[in-house]
């Protein structure tokens, strides 16, 4: 990171690079939260969706890989300049808040 308290800094200097520091400490540790509820990283987000499909496919083995490569093949076919991860991820978002919405306003009336 490269941030050291100097002897000869001044006062400015020193509360600027603690701010710096603390505001990586906390990036750092809302990633480690991140990875324990599954979330994924920003590098992962802006992995190629295909990429990483492949990527799971070939730990696959036998009809379960079978059935990997063929959506493999019609990943390829319809979208050959690939997919984002990001792209992927904020769909599925806007899809589960609007299955979110849509049960908060049509949900059943409790009887008594």
């Amino acid at each position: 990171m490269g941030l050291y308290l100097e002897p000869n800094d001044t006062k400015a200097t020193r509360l600027e690079k603690l701010r710096l520091a603390e505001n990586h400490k906390a990036k750092r540790l809302l990633e480690l939260a991140n990875e324990e509820l599954g979330l994924p990283s920003k590098e992962k987000m802006e992995r190629d969706f295909i990429k990483y499909f492949e990527d799971e496919m070939n730990k696959r083995e036998g009809n379960s890989q079978t059935a990997w490569r063929n959506t493999y093949i019609h990943l390829i076919r319809f979208q050959p300049r690939g997919i984002a991860l990001i792209q992927r991820f904020t769909n599925l978002v806007k899809m589960i808040l609007s299955l979110y919405t849509y049960c908060c306003i049509f949900k059943p009336m409790k009887t008594k």
